[in-house]
């Protein structure tokens, strides 16, 4: 039992996974109800900055070092490293992984695998909401970069707005709920339910985006499918703990304190799932890499912060 209530998303995450993949006939009908996909992205991001604290980086506002070079590492740098490894996968898988690295920073596991870490989860919070708040443009503006040839400009123009709408405006509207005093108070008190709530959304999208690719995937490609995947989820996972390490030598090198340069290295490295399904689901692109990649992304951060924080925990040896 300890270890489903520990584990229990990713578990479920493989359930939604497989079930949407083996029933998608008869579930078409979810895969092509647009609204019901963006309308479930928009409460989830709701749920998921409800019980941020913007308060928390306030002292960021005189010295923000930190937070904006994460953001910019996150934006830039993890895109550009990506793209040449993503451009020698198929065009579907290729556009996967391009749609993975032009996602903002996640809007709870940077934070929380930060201060699991001894690190500074307000630098995260910051990178999380900069990112968010301005990824109607930075990830459209990505894709057309790198697959924009493949992207007709009147789906990119729509999904400016999509993102607009319904990532930014919860955001927006989640953190104005916090003026009151009860909302916040409530939304903090009960962060676990209200996350919870935002992961049941998560793997809604998931589900719908399964269904998705299935229908998308004939019989003469599926042979080879597994392996494409395989391979373009350890370059994406190559990638990832590149950036990580960069990300920390590079806060290093500016002279930022430890828990800064876990922070940076976190949110500087670190992809949502939320909005790189809500775009994949509108591109069509098959959903199964960017899931994989996710789920690993999780797991191997979990051994990174513990073993920083067991560096961080150490007392000086002489």
């Amino acid at each position: 039992m300890k270890f489903f209530a520990r584990h229990w998303f990713l578990i479920a995450l493989a359930t939604v996974v497989t079930v949407g993949m083996l029933a998608a006939s008869p579930l078409a009908i979810l895969a092509n109800a647009a609204w019901l996909k963006w309308t479930i992205v928009a409460i989830t991001m709701f749920l998921m900055a409800w019980p941020l604290k913007l308060a928390q980086f306030r002292s960021h506002v005189g010295n923000p070092a930190a937070p904006l070079t994460a953001t910019a590492i996150n934006t830039l740098l993890a895109p550009l490293l990506l793209w040449p490894l993503a451009m020698l996968m198929p065009d579907d898988i290729a556009a996967s992984m391009v749609l993975v690295f032009a996602a903002p920073c996640t809007l709870a596991s940077a934070a929380v695998w930060t201060a699991r870490a001894g690190g500074d989860d307000s630098v995260a919070i910051m990178v999380t909401i900069i990112t968010s708040c301005f990824c109607f443009l930075t990830t459209p503006a990505t894709i057309y970069l790198f697959i924009g040839q493949s992207v007709a400009p009147s789906i990119l123009a729509g999904m400016i707005w999509k993102l607009l709408i319904c990532i930014v405006l919860p955001i927006g509207i989640a953190q104005t709920l916090r003026i009151h005093r009860s909302s916040a108070v409530w939304a903090t008190e009960n962060k676990s339910l209200v996350n919870k709530g935002a992961q049941c959304g998560i793997l809604m999208v998931v589900f719908i985006g399964s269904i998705a690719s299935a229908l998308k995937i004939d019989d003469s490609v599926t042979a080879g499918f597994g392996v494409q995947v395989a391979v373009a989820v350890g370059m994406m996972l190559g990638v990832h703990a590149l950036v990580l390490v960069i990300a920390a030598q590079i806060a290093n090198a500016m002279g930022m304190s430890k828990a800064e340069q876990i922070a940076v290295a976190f949110s500087g490295s670190q992809k949502t799932l939320m909005v790189a399904l809500s775009v994949a689901a509108s591109l069509g692109v098959t959903v199964i890499p960017l899931v994989a990649y996710h789920s690993m992304q999780l797991f191997i951060d979990t051994l990174v912060a513990d073993l920083w924080f067991k560096e961080t925990a150490s007392p000086h040896q002489g």
